[in-house]
């Protein structure tokens, strides 16, 4: 073999070998949360592919680094992490790369034409990979269902599926009428413009609650802050508090006798909708049922995007629906509800922009007690404000003088059930539970609830119980074990389906 020859080999053997070092060193950084040294080191294993011989083995590990680095992209530089997509695309065809290119082109506002094409290239590179196959049938799913043709994705049927939101709730249009027994009430105009625009602030984009707080990431999860309600004092957060138990006293009675309130707050793209859910804790004694707030409230800061919220009459003791009302999202409106009810968000909204919404929650006990079982409970970690070793806390404290909500509020419109659900045999739906694994409802999650304000992919992940001292935040995760934990439950969901 020629010398010349032999070296290039050595040097292509030198390069893969430098590259993979750096890519396992991506994932040691990210085993440790540090996702900033582990694009580094992505960055440094692309330089050595580039000096690399072209082969499988190459290609390989191409569209791993390239995978992981748009990955890490997504929140701050969605353009290149498109571009990584389809660089790991490209390498090797690999149905992860193509189901990611497609639900972030989705999530970017691309054109109806280009994301489907790209959502169909996933379901095609998605076809021998049963796993991935079910993603990408999520996914196509979820952007048919807003264009009423969601029966033309076989494989829901295949994964267990038989009922999912109509077009009507996943385009906002749902006919709503007037209900004067509607066990929730809203507020309109509800903040006072000093109150309302120093919210506003404190939880803008590029506030220090979302750098500092990482709130909603992979490596996060979900976590809320409480007060006790007769320790609240004067600053912008409290007083608005404040206000607001006073509005869920109006419309709840039993609200009056809270004695603690937790509060956290998200901030979504279009397209970006919230899981139906529970608003619960567990018992105060093992084999206790869970409990609930006395009111849940959303606070819309900002609207210029995204879909309502929606409430059922299921609860946890009666895992029926049968009647359903709807908030439609609109700034400084106030949506107050008995807390004991199914809910969850719908995606909605073209264009670009934001739904910033303020969540409190009213407690007769304190949330962060009690030792029994999770099964039902959606708790994440919880924290007694104000968390220790934080500026952010500083941005909530300003001064705006009395807040008080002032309007009586009217009772949330109803939606006939069968015009939110539909099944997915053209049959009418009926009433029942919304929480079985064969509701296509927690594919909404695919495209992610983007609780903080860069856009990160929290896809179907959950906090970890964590401290309930009140003093410590939750221990970050890294992506890697946010997304097999996601994996794990989805995974976990469509074998009880098929059984």
């Amino acid at each position: 073999m020629p010398k010349r020859k032999k070296r290039r080999q050595n040097d292509s053997s030198r390069a893969m070998q430098q590259a993979l070092d750096h890519y396992e060193c991506a994932l040691r950084n990210l085993e440790d949360a540090d996702e900033r040294a582990a694009l580094e080191a992505l960055d440094f294993a692309e330089v050595f592919l580039e000096r690399a011989q072209d082969d499988d083995v190459r290609r390989g590990l191409v569209a791993e680094v390239s995978l992981a680095r748009g990955a890490l992209l997504e929140v701050a530089d969605p353009m290149n992490a498109r571009l990584a997509y389809d660089r790991s695309f490209s390498a090797d065809g690999n149905a992860a790369a193509a189901l990611r290119a497609a639900r972030l082109a989705w999530r970017c506002g691309d054109d109806e034409a280009a994301c489907e094409a790209l959502l169909e290239r996933a379901r095609a590179a998605a076809a021998d990979d049963e796993e991935a196959r079910g993603d990408a049938a999520e996914l196509l799913g979820r952007f048919l269902a807003e264009r009423g043709r969601v029966r033309e994705v076989h494989e829901l049927g295949e994964l267990g599926y038989d009922r999912t939101f109509s077009r009507q709730a996943l385009t906002n249009a749902l006919a709503a009428r007037s209900c004067k027994d509607a066990p929730a009430r809203l507020f309109d105009d509800a903040l006072p413009s000093k109150a309302l625009a120093a919210l506003r602030r404190a939880l803008r984009p590029a506030a220090r609650y979302w750098r500092e707080t990482d709130y909603g990431s992979p490596a996060v999860g979900f976590f809320s802050f409480t007060h006790r309600i007769d320790a609240l004092a004067d600053t912008a957060l409290e007083g608005v508090l404040q206000a607001i138990w006073r509005a869920a006293a109006k419309a709840l009675p039993e609200a009056r006798h809270a004695t603690y309130v937790e509060w956290w707050a998200h901030t979504r793209r279009r397209g970006d909708g919230h899981a139906l859910h529970y608003d619960s804790v567990p018992g105060l004694v093992d084999g206790a049922p869970p409990r609930h707030p006395l009111a849940s409230t959303v606070t819309f800061l900002e609207a210029s995007v995204g879909g309502p919220t929606l409430i059922f009459d299921q609860t946890v003791a009666n895992k029926r629906s049968t009647r359903a009302w709807v908030a439609a999202a609109r700034p400084n409106r106030l949506l107050v509800f008995d807390g004991s009810l199914l809910h969850g968000v719908l995606p909605g909204g073209r264009g670009h922009g934001r739904r910033t919404t303020f969540m409190a929650n009213f407690w007769r006990d304190d949330p962060r007690a009690g030792d029994a079982s999770d099964n039902e409970a959606t708790r994440g970690t919880n924290i007694l404000f104000p968390p220790p070793d934080c500026d952010w806390p500083a941005d909530f404290g300003e001064r705006v003088g009395d807040v008080d909500i002032r309007c009586e509020g009217c009772a949330a419109p109803a939606v006939a059930l069968e015009d939110v659900v539909t099944r997915l045999d053209g049959q009418k739906a009926s009433p029942g539970d919304l929480l079985t694994d064969g509701t296509f409802f927690d594919c909404l999650e695919t495209i992610g609830c983007e609780a903080r304000a860069g856009g990160a992919d929290e896809t179907d992940v959950a906090a970890d119980s964590g401290s309930e001292d009140g003093g410590t935040p939750p221990t970050k995760r890294s992506i890697r074990e946010a997304a097999a934990q996601a994996r794990a439950r989805r995974k976990a969901r469509r074998r009880r389906r098929n059984v």
